[in-house]
Order: C-alpha cells, then sequence, then structure tokens
C-alpha cells in the first residue's frame, strides 16, 4: 500500500500521540516533549533523543506499534483518513492524486487554555512585481487568562511563525488562505524595492526577519529577507539578486544546544551557530549572480540580537554605512569573510589578555560559603539537625533583602525545595520558622517546596523534567520577587537513589550526573541532603564519586547536654575549609491537633554570636600528588569492598580497623587504570608499573599506608580532601609535602618492599 500527500497530517497526528506542544518553537518546528520535533512544512518528524524521524506512517508505527496496513488503519479509525483514500492497490503502484485537505488556520480568538490564547500579531506580505500578495508570513503569541502575554525561556513573550498563501480557484478554504506554502512562487520580502535598489545600483541589505528589514526601511536603508528565517533557503530567491550590492547582517545567535544542554557543531566539527550558519549560506547562493556580496556583524548586540535591536539603542543610518566601509568583508575573500563572522570557540576559549582584563571574581549565593551554579553536600547522622540548618540556610537567602546567616552574608535569590521524606513535618517547619522571624504569612517569598520524591538514579528523564519544571517556576518567582531560583534541594540524596546501592560506583555517578544536568539546565546550585559515614569526620555517606564531584561539604553533627549542634565546612573548592559553628535546635509550639495536644517543631539557633564571621582554617592533612592519589582511590575502594579484620600476628595499633591483601589492590589499580592508557601491552604494563612503584614508596615512606606480607593498609594519617578507609584517623601535625625521588629505572623494586 502507498499512500501519498498526507504530510498535512503531521500536526494533529502528533497532538494525538504526544499530546500539546511544549512553550517555545521556532518559526519552522513545533516541539513536543522531551526532545521531539516536527516539521509542518515538510511534514515529518523527529526524536533527537535516539535519532529517529520519518513520516506520519513512521509516526504513528513507532508509537503504537502497528505496522504497515495496520497503520493506516489506526489513522482512519482516528478520523485523519477517509476510508475511500486507503483502497487496496498493487505494492508500489501511485494512487490517484486527489485534492489534497488543508490545514486549518489557527484560530485567532480561540478558547483559552492553560498555554493561553493564540494571538495573531503581524502579518507580513510577501508580494510580486505588481505588488500583488503573494503569502505571508504570520507570528502569534498567546495571551494567558489575566491578559498578559506568556513568556519564553529568554523572558520574553513567546511566539512562532507560520505562513500562508491564498487559496486558488475552486480550492477548500475556510477564510480564504492555505496555511502552507505548497506550489506558491517563492520571492525576497519587498520585491519591487529590492527590484529598484539593484536598478539604481545602491546596496541592499540582508537581514533575517520581516520586523528587522521594515526598521531598516524606516530608518531610509535598502533592506529585504526571505520567508522561514535561518536556515531556509529557495533556489528561486537567487535570481532576484542578479547585479546586486549586497551586505548581509547576521543575528548574534548562541551556539545551539541539543535537549541536553550539550553544544551542537557541524559534521566538520564547526559549532552550528543559526544566524551566522545562515550568513554564510545565504552568501554562496547569491556570490554567483550578485555583483558584490559582503557580511557586517553589528557592533554591541545583546544575545539574540539583530538589526532592529541595533537600531533600537540609537544605531543611525549613517553609523551603519560607516560600519560598512570600515569593518564589512568580501565573501570572494573566504579567509576575510570568516573574519567578519567572529569566531566562536567550540570549547568556550579565551586568551589570557580576556582573563586579566576583567577583576578577578568569584559568584557566590553565600560569600565563602556556596557559589552560583555549584553543587555540594550536607551531611551528617541521624537526629543531628542537618535538615533544619539547611532549610533556615534557604529560607534565610530567600526572605531577606541583604540575608546574613551565621555571619555570612548572602543574596537573596530563589529556592527550590525537594522534600522526598517527611513532607507534613516540613510544612509544620515552615509555620514554625514563619512565626519565628515574624513574617506576613500573605507576604510572597521566593521559596517553593515539592513534596515528592524524585528518582535521580535510574534516567535523566526526571531530571530534566524536574529542570524543566524549575525552570517555570523561576520566571514566576521573576515575576512575583524580583529573582530567581539559585538554589536546589535535594532532601534526602538517599531517598533519590530509589533503592539503589549508595556505595554502587554507576548508582552514585548516576546521582551526580543527574545532579549536573539539573544545574547546567537551570543555572542554580544544586544541594543535597545526606547522613554521613558511620564514624564522625568521614564525609558523607557512600561511594567516593560523591564526595569527589562536592564543590562543598557541610557536616552536621548532633547535640549533647553539655555542648550544642555542631557545623563544620569539611570541604570548600573555592576557598579554605574548616570553619566552624555551634547552634541549638529549640523547640517550639507551632498548634494544636484535634485532641488538643500541641504540634511543635524546632528552630535553629547559632550559639556563635549573629554577627561573628567564621573563623577560616587552612586545609588539613599531607597533600599527595595526582599519582599517589590515584594509588590511594584504589586501595580505598578494595578495603571497603574486601578488607578483614587485622590478623592478630600483625599487633597492628587498635585505630586500624581494616587491613586487605596486596594481590587484591595490584590487580585492582590495573583493571582500573589500563584502559586509559595507549600502546601495547609491553608499554600499559611498563607504565602502569613506574606509577605503582613511585606511589608505595612514596606513601610508605611519609607513613600514610604500612606493609607487611602480604598486606596492605591506612596509618590512620590524614590525608588532605581525602576519606581513609578501615581506620580511625589520628590527626597529625602539618608538614611540607616532600615529592617522591624519581624513579629509577635501575631499580626494580616496584613494590616499594612489599
Amino acid at each position: 500500500m502507498a499512500l501519498d500527500n498526507i504530510g498535512h497530517l503531521i500536526l494533529p497526528v502528533a497532538q494525538a500521540l504526544w499530546g500539546p506542544p511544549r512553550p517555545g518553537g521556532t518559526k519552522t518546528e513545533t516541539r513536543f516533549g522531551e526532545g521531539r520535533t516536527i516539521n509542518q512544512i515538510k511534514g515529518i518528524w523527529y526524536d533527537h533523543s535516539d535519532d529517529k524521524g520519518g513520516g506520519v506512517i513512521a509516526l504513528v508505527e513507532r508509537e503504537t506499534g502497528r505496522k504497515g496496513r495496520e497503520a493506516v488503519q489506526w489513522l482512519v479509525e482516528n478520523g485523519f483518513l477517509d476510508p475511500s483514500e486507503v483502497e487496496d492497490r498493487p505494492n508500489g503502484q501511485r494512487p490517484p492524486q486527489k485534492q489534497r485537505p488543508q490545514q486549518q488556520p489557527p484560530k485567532a480568538n480561540g478558547a483559552a487554555s492553560e498555554e493561553g490564547e493564540r494571538v495573531l500579531i503581524k502579518a507580513w506580505d510577501y508580494v510580486d512585481e505588481e505588488g500583488n500578495v503573494l503569502y505571508q508570513t504570520l507570528r502569534y503569541q498567546w495571551r494567558l487568562p489575566d491578559g498578559s502575554w506568556r513568556l519564553g525561556g529568554d523572558g520574553k513573550p513567546a511566539k512562532t511563525y507560520m505562513q500562508r498563501r491564498k487559496a486558488r480557484p475552486g480550492e477548500e478554504s475556510r477564510d480564504g488562505w492555505v496555511y502552507n506554502l505548497k506550489d506558491v512562487r517563492i520571492v525576497p520580502y519587498r520585491l519591487p524595492e529590492l527590484i529598484e535598489t539593484v536598478a539604481n545600483g545602491y546596496t541592499v541589505f540582508y537581514v533575517e526577519g520581516e520586523k528587522a528589514a521594515d526598521a531598516l526601511w524606516e530608518a531610509g536603508i535598502p533592506a529585504t529577507t526571505s520567508p522561514m528565517g535561518a536556515g531556509k533557503w529557495w533556489d528561486e530567491l537567487t535570481p532576484h539578486f542578479r547585479g546586486a550590492d549586497v551586505v548581509i547582517l547576521p543575528d548574534n545567535d548562541p551556539q545551539a544546544t541539543k535537549r541536553d544542554g550539550t553544544p551542537r557543531f557541524h559534521e566538520d566539527g564547526r559549532p552550528v551557530i543559526p544566524g551566522l550558519d545562515h550568513a554564510r549560506a545565504v552568501a554562496e547562493h547569491i556570490m554567483p549572480v550578485a555583483r558584490r556580496v559582503r557580511a557586517l556583524m553589528l557592533p554591541g548586540l545583546p544575545p539574540k540580537g539583530d538589526a532592529f535591536d541595533w537600531l533600537e539603542a540609537g544605531g543611525t543610518a549613517e553609523q551603519l554605512y560607516d560600519l560598512v566601509e570600515e569593518k564589512a568583508r568580501d565573501a570572494a575573500d573566504p579567509a576575510a569573510f570568516r573574519a567578519a563572522l567572529p569566531f566562536k570557540s567550540q570549547f568556550g576559549a579565551k586568551w589570557l589578555h580576556e582573563a586579566r582584563a576583567g577583576k578577578p571574581r568569584r559568584d557566590w549565593l553565600i560569600k565563602d560559603l556556596i557559589l552560583a551554579g555549584s553543587f555540594g553536600i550536607i551531611y551528617g547522622p541521624p537526629g543531628c539537625g542537618k535538615s533544619f540548618l539547611t532549610s533556615d540556610m534557604l529560607l534565610t537567602m530567600a526572605a531577606s533583602d541583604q540575608p546574613e546567616w551565621f555571619g555570612y552574608k548572602g543574596r537573596r535569590f530563589g529556592v527550590v525545595y525537594v522534600v522526598a521524606e517527611g513532607a507534613d513535618d516540613f510544612e509544620i517547619r515552615l509555620h514554625a520558622w514563619l512565626a519565628d522571624k515574624g513574617i506576613d504569612p500573605e507576604q510572597v517569598i521566593p521559596f517553593v517546596y515539592l513534596p515528592t520524591s524524585i528518582d535521580l538514579r535510574s534516567s535523566d528523564a526526571p531530571a530534566k523534567a524536574l529542570a524543566a519544571e524549575i525552570n517555570q517556576i523561576s520566571e514566576m518567582m521573576q515575576e512575583k520577587c524580583g529573582v530567581r531560583v539559585g538554589a536546589v534541594c535535594i532532601d534526602t540524596v538517599a531517598r533519590s537513589l530509589t533503592g539503589g546501592n549508595e556505595n554502587d560506583s554507576a548508582v552514585m555517578s548516576s546521582f551526580v550526573a543527574n545532579c549536573n544536568l539539573i544545574q547546567r539546565e537551570t543555572g542554580a546550585a544544586v544541594i543535597g541532603v545526606h547522613h554521613g559515614g558511620k564514624e564522625g569526620g568521614r564525609g558523607p555517606r557512600g561511594h567516593e564519586a560523591l564526595h569527589g564531584a562536592a564543590d562543598f561539604e557541610i557536616e552536621v553533627t548532633g547535640a549533647t547536654p553539655e555542648t550544642p549542634n555542631l557545623w563544620t565546612v569539611r570541604k570548600l573548592k573555592a576557598g579554605p575549609a574548616g570553619a566552624t559553628h555551634r547552634f541549638r535546635l529549640r523547640q517550639t509550639r507551632v498548634g494544636e491537633d484535634e485532641d488538643g495536644d500541641p504540634i511543635t517543631s524546632c528552630i535553629v539557633i547559632p550559639q556563635d554570636g549573629a554577627a561573628q564571621v567564621a573563623k577560616k582554617e587552612e586545609p588539613k592533612g599531607w597533600k599527595v600528588n595526582p599519582t599517589e592519589r590515584e594509588f590511594l582511590v584504589v586501595l580505598a575502594e578494595v578495603i571497603e569492598r574486601r578488607g578483614i579484620a587485622p590478623p592478630a600476628d600483625l599487633n597492628l595499633p587498635p585505630n586500624v580497623l581494616l587491613v586487605v591483601s596486596r594481590t587484591d589492590v595490584r590487580e585492582a589499580f590495573w583493571q582500573k587504570y589500563a584502559a586509559s592508557e595507549d600502546g601495547d601491552a609491553e608499554r600499559i604494563e611498563t607504565r602502569l608499573r613506574q606509577r605503582w612503584s613511585r606511589a608505595v614508596r612514596s606513601l610508605l615512606r611519609f607513613k600514610i599506608i604500612a606493609a607487611k606480607e602480604p598486606w596492605i593498609w591506612f596509618t590512620g594519617k590524614e590525608v588532605r580532601d581525602f576519606r581513609l578507609r578501615g581506620v580511625v584517623t589520628e590527626p597529625e601535625p602539618i608538614a611540607t609535602h616532600v615529592e617522591p625521588a624519581e624513579y629509577d629505572p635501575d631499580d626494580h623494586d616496584f613494590t616499594g618492599g612489599l
């Protein structure tokens, strides 16, 4: 069976299978869900998550599981096709051509939905040489029930574009228009003016978008464009530029990204930058016929800015022509033309002088504690008050214009708090905090909590959904409170692992990757509330991957009748760690239950003094080099998996709890690092032996490890930013690290005496 001319069904079929489109989109594509798009002009779909796409039938087959004739029957059953259109015919035989049903025009004043009412804002006429309308480009926006415009991710009104042409005699149409450009003559915008400009030998400016072209004409500057914006060109446009002197003004677009936030590149490695790519494509098409083709990037354009924005900022016709003479570059000279279109690094390259040009700064949310967009863990044993402390910190930042917390100055920012457990108790905690601070219950504070558990282990889909919702919340916070979301809290980490083993490398790495995704998509810092290890000072519980990924770590310990609760900055990549602060949890009455019994919660009461600035200490412990740390990581992992109590004949100090076989450590070392080495097996073996030898000899020399055949263990000497396994750490005085002796090729004792 063969079906033709059903591409016009792609939108209603996609809506039936995928649900309503999501906000955003472009002039040519409509977006659905996670990375799915359709092109109504071409009648095709594409799923960016698995690199699949096709036409209407392929979409039905993919989403319903019905193949071939059954997929067509699905279209009939659901009212998309008339049964008469799908009569049996020999395979490969082209069906008789029938009148194609036309797209229905969007309702300019349709019923309002949650996404708003779509409203026609502007129609731009594309006319022939005589001024007769051939087709139009339409701009739509969405009006919300309160009368405001729905906003896009850039804070501007969300918009979409489509095209329509005049219906021909006898052609089915509801309002005299057909909402596609099928079989229509494609011409440049403002064709009569373009013809006159070229005939008189004047320079014509090519821009992306009718709005920019009109703005240039209003300023007395001849300009044109083509329908559907960047990435679209018809060969029939080219002859209209014969003999023309053309200057292309690209939009200042950023590098395009995939749905996961990673940058997009062409097959040759160039970054995908829509505005610049379109400028190059237009130049290539019209150079064979034009008298001259140049490009000029207007100075001072904002991100996604264009000629309209340049004029709005005060640009004039005189200034534009001066810029053309000074900075426009001829497309006939490839090197010069590339110079006119600014270099955009694939990897964010910066020259040294650019780094030195500005004043060094750090973007702190809470100065000397939490950087914007960072990732950190607040951990401690059950009942230590870590959740109370974390919520107190974030509430303080959200509720005050000039917040200060335990002597740390911060800036106001919005918070999204994921309450993965104890949602009812959390709400009581909020009541207590607001009452204690005397805050009006009606005051809108940029603090939103999500009483649900989020799976941040199994896949990245929940993280993407969470990030999308956070961005929506951020827009609402900006509108209501003047700030965006600056921090996202996951309380607790364990409840976000959906039963996974937190000591498993893959489980914890997946959690960290999803937190990084949320950071990347929202720009917010991500804070996890987690349990501590069995022994104090050991860092957060679970696999080392969590500790390694954290930009900061705060350890919380519980109180005793004699001593208050304690929180300590155990790790801070952006500054010195070691600051220690004391607090108490004061019980406070919030209300009564139905039996008249009191409902209580706790309030964090600092014990340092409100104005006391935290004392900072230099990092403690021995500083090891990368090769030594490489060995320590493997040793710690093997001790955790296969460590045993020390045999009695070793007579080890009581602080040594576990020892491990040298053979096990060596095998794990080779397994972990051999795959990262290049070369033949012999070369890899030699390099690994060298690294093993250097690390073991040095660590033995500095008494960080000890050994007696066949065992190895940690001694308890503290190592900077590293958690030892199987030993109770006894802090020792800090000494300056001495680099181990260089490997002697004549020394074949690769085990350091083991």
